[in-house]
């Protein structure tokens, strides 16, 4: 089976099957069966259909010399169950190339005349040949009511950015990754994806936590150093608790946060698990020092790690801290402090030698190494301790960070960079490093929300208030998910 339309459906997948005279629907090509001798047909699959769905209207159109001419329309009642079956004859039309597309109503059939589709489902084309069978699967989308001609898009929840992927998530718990990483099998029910270099972990409405990919380090947490990429593995030794609030993975180290505790496993060569020593763990242990009632969000790095603690905002640091990037004036390395100066903060990033956050009052800090600018500051001057950045034209909202780069999305929905640009990260369409913030361009939306590759990455991607995702920077994995592996240096809009 050919899969055309690369994303999860929200309202299910339409699967078509396409055959010419002569060709037997029920056997997969070769010998002809008489009753078909006269007639194309398109034969349809319909799974996983939601309850809101009353009637699938499916058309089938003939491609010829760049144009399309009709040849069949029949909608189909959904009467119960989340799956059916049909037929749609092609009358005389039995060779060549067929376009099918499908939209789906919260009406019944007999009243979807001008009302507009609650889904709708990718065109896909494909050859219709006498005596063979042509399988492709349509994904439908959740019409957001956005204008005929706009491109509709899955109802993404979230976007997340490892190092070389990049990761959706969906409103209907599934996921889809791009890049190094793929999307293993049997992913659903999910409430929150973080990716890691070449690992990635996932929290599901149950508050288990399971991880696939890369386990060289015993970043998957499941007691073993063998890796798995075709399917997740329950992470263990976490508490049994509800309470399960917030996951963190990057590089080879991975994390999870709880009301009783914030808890890591994997590669602790430099202190980043938190918990007193430097061996590496293939279970979680708990991070000491931090106050009880755990952290809403988690940023494990490749040498540092940092959490945003659930009760009063604060933000700690630790692991390796010789460029000042645990914020607490020093540069040596600790277990876990509590960074000086930055109280009430409600956004955290790291890079690979820098933190930078942003305050309740809207104001950015950064410390950390600066060789290429990746502070704001103007300068290439390291801080030891949280430094405030001058205003961007109104106040953040947001902070997400690559390996010597920074971006900030603004209440307003801008997005603003600086730092190191060689691949594009800072958005700007060129690829001259900045010292300061500068506006990234070509957006043709407000933002929601930004991510970054975190201490090893070098790409970005913003979630706008159309409902697309627009990403920039390194492209080798295809991790910008534009359908090329060229790196950007502007923002090109992710192919959901």
């Amino acid at each position: 089976m050919t899969k055309l339309g690369s994303w999860t459906a929200l309202a299910g997948t339409l699967c078509v099957t396409l055959a010419g005279c002569g060709a037997n629907p029920s056997a997969g090509g070769g010998e002809p069966a008489a009753s078909d001798e006269a007639t194309g047909q398109v034969s349809l699959a319909v799974t996983a259909v939601p309850g809101a769905v009353q009637c699938v209207q499916v058309a089938v159109s003939a491609l010829a010399d760049g144009s399309t001419t009709s040849v069949a329309t029949q909608a189909f009642p959904v009467t119960g169950g989340s799956s059916f079956s049909g037929v749609v004859p092609l009358g005389s039309f039995v060779r060549g190339t067929a376009v099918v597309s499908a939209n789906a109503y919260a009406v019944a059939c007999s009243g979807i005349a001008g009302v507009t589709p609650g889904w709708v489902a990718d065109s896909v084309s494909a050859p219709v040949t006498p005596g063979l069978k042509t399988s492709v699967t349509l994904n439908f989308r959740e019409n957001l009511g956005l204008a005929a001609t706009a491109n509709f898009a899955p109802t993404v929840a979230d976007v997340t950015v490892g190092a070389l992927t990049t990761g959706v998530r969906f409103t209907d718990g599934t996921v889809r990754t791009l890049g190094w990483l793929t999307t293993p099998a049997g992913i659903a029910n999910v409430a929150e994806l973080e990716l890691g270099e070449y690992h990635g972990c996932v929290r599901k409405t149950d508050a288990t936590l399971w991880c696939w990919g890369d386990n060289s380090a015993g970043q998957l947490g499941n007691g073993t150093t063998t890796g798995s990429y075709s399917s997740p593995v329950q992470v263990t030794g976490l508490p049994s608790s509800p309470s399960f609030s917030s996951v963190g993975a990057d590089y080879n180290v991975s994390c999870a946060s709880y009301f009783s505790g914030v808890y890591c496993w994997g590669s602790n060569s430099s202190g980043n698990l938190g918990n007193g020593t430097t061996t590496s763990s293939t279970v979680p242990v708990q991070v000491q020092g931090l106050l009880y009632g755990g952290a809403s969000k988690i940023v494990a790095g490749a040498r540092h790690s940092c959490a945003l603690l659930n009760g009063d905002a604060s933000v700690y640091c630790w692991g390796y801290g010789a460029y000042g990037q645990l914020g607490t004036g020093a540069t040596t390395s600790i277990n876990v402090a509590s960074i000086t100066g930055l109280r009430g903060a409600v956004s955290l990033a790291i890079g690979a030698y820098h933190t930078c956050a942003v305050d309740t009052a809207g104001k950015i800090y950064c410390w950390g190494l600066n060789t290429s600018g990746q502070l704001g500051f103007g300068d290439t001057t390291q801080r030891n301790s949280p430094t405030a950045l001058a205003t961007l034209g109104s106040p953040a909202a947001e902070i997400a960070a690559t390996t010597n780069s920074t971006c900030a999305r603004t209440a307003a929905g801008s997005i603003y960079c600086w730092g190191d640009n060689t691949d594009g990260e800072i958005g700007d369409t060129t690829s001259q490093g900045r010292l300061s913030p500068v506006q990234v361009q070509g957006l043709p939306a407000a933002a929601l929300s930004i991510r970054g590759g975190g201490p090893n990455g070098q790409h970005f991607c913003a979630q706008l208030a159309d409902a697309s995702v627009w990403c920039w920077g390194y492209n080798t994995y295809g991790e910008l998910g534009d359908g090329t592996f060229t790196s950007r240096f502007a923002p090109v809009k992710m192919q959901l």
